[in-house]
């Protein structure tokens, strides 16, 4: 049985609005093919609006969309959104676009109950895959033990000093932490920290080390 047509009304208007449309490819290569193509989708959807509803049956939305913008009349929008919320659950873009492939030619028939969800997830998913592509293996991380900092290497040939035993050096000669550090050639904090025993790293006390036993040497010499 065929549904009545959802015309506009007679009412006159100079209001335009501009609606985006999804329009199925094949109607979309028909249009591509027209010397003025938005006129050409405007006067497609004023068609389709015009004919005779078809019956519900699976398989109008089996179609890839195009966007398109078209600008129409008042009244011709408000018998898209008419027919949007009646048959295509409130999308003007689906209907608009469903209207231009049928005054195309296309036979399309209205959507059935739950049509329109399972395409949304369809176009959602592909969405998806196409937007986050799978990494390449060699940018998977894995988890892992987290790397002591600063380890110490397995051939210790630095002098056996601890933090510790560093720091009672260097009170044992007069020094503050900064004119070591300054010797050194690295920080008050690192020096802190490696007297502290926070910091085993070998070459870093190799270095206090050496330095300690300059000034000593140095302060020796003066006396």
């Amino acid at each position: 049985m065929t549904q009545a047509a959802f015309v506009p009304t007679a009412r006159v208007s100079g209001l335009r609005r501009v609606i985006t449309c999804r329009v199925p490819a094949p109607a979309y290569d028909k249009l591509r093919g027209k010397s003025h193509l938005l006129q050409a989708a405007a006067a497609a959807l004023k068609e389709g609006l015009e004919l005779p509803l078809p019956e519900k049956a699976s398989g109008s939305l089996r179609f890839s969309g195009r966007p398109l913008a078209i600008p129409i009349s008042a009244d011709i929008f408000d018998a898209v959104s008419k027919l949007a919320q009646e048959f295509f659950n409130s999308d003007l873009r689906e209907t608009a676009g469903w209207l231009i492939a049928r005054g195309l030619g296309m036979k399309l028939t209205l959507p059935v109950e739950g049509e329109l969800l399972d395409a949304y997830e369809k176009r959602r998913e592909a969405v998806i895959q196409f937007a986050t592509p799978p990494l390449p293996k060699s940018f998977i991380l894995r988890p892992q033990q987290e790397p002591r900092k600063n380890p110490l290497p397995a051939n210790d040939s630095a002098p056996a000093l601890s933090g510790k035993e560093l720091a009672e050096r260097r009170r044992a000669i007069g020094l503050s932490q900064r004119d070591l550090a300054h010797t050194a050639g690295v920080s008050r904090g690192l020096v802190a920290e490696i007297e502290k025993g926070r910091r085993l790293h070998v070459p870093t006390r190799l270095r206090i080390a050496e330095a300690l036993e300059r000034l000593k040497k140095d302060k020796e010499t003066k006396q």
